[in-house]
C-alpha cells in the first residue's frame, strides 16, 4: 500500500501494526513533531479505539506535549491570562465583538485587554 493511500486508510488496530504504522520515539525537531501530530489527529478522530489505538494515542499526546513544552511553550514573562487571550484572539483572527457577543464596550474592552474588561 503505498503512503497516500494509507494515510486516508484507518489507523492499524493491533499494536505490532501500529509500531509498523508509526514508531512512538522521542521527537527531535519540527517534520517529527509534525508526522507525530498528524498520527495523533488520526487516532483522535476515531469513534472507538481497539486498546491498541488508546495506548498509541496516549503515547503519541504525551510525545507531541513534551516537544510542545519544550519548543513552543509561551515565555513566562508573557504567559499571564490577559497574553494568552491576545495570543489566541490574534491566533484565530478574531475581533472583541467575536468574543463578547453583542456588547460593543465590554468587546473593546477585551480586545484592548485593559483594566475595564471587569
Amino acid at each position: 500500500m503505498t503512503r497516500a493511500a494509507r494515510s486516508v486508510a484507518s489507523p492499524p488496530t493491533t499494536m505490532d501494526d501500529l509500531l509498523s504504522w508509526h514508531r512512538p520515539l522521542a521527537i527531535r525537531n519540527d517534520r517529527e513533531y509534525e508526522e507525530a501530530a498528524r498520527r495523533l489527529d488520526e487516532l483522535a478522530v476515531l469513534g472507538r479505539c481497539s486498546p491498541a489505538q488508546e495506548r498509541m494515542l496516549e503515547t503519541l499526546a504525551l510525545l507531541v506535549e513534551a516537544y510542545d513544552e519544550q519548543h513552543h511553550a509561551i515565555t513566562p514573562a508573557g504567559s499571564g491570562p490577559l497574553d494568552a487571550l491576545r495570543f489566541l484572539v490574534t491566533e484565530n483572527e478574531l475581533t472583541g465583538r467575536d468574543l463578547a457577543g453583542s456588547s460593543v464596550t465590554r468587546a473593546s474592552a477585551i480586545a484592548s485587554c485593559g483594566a475595564s474588561a471587569s
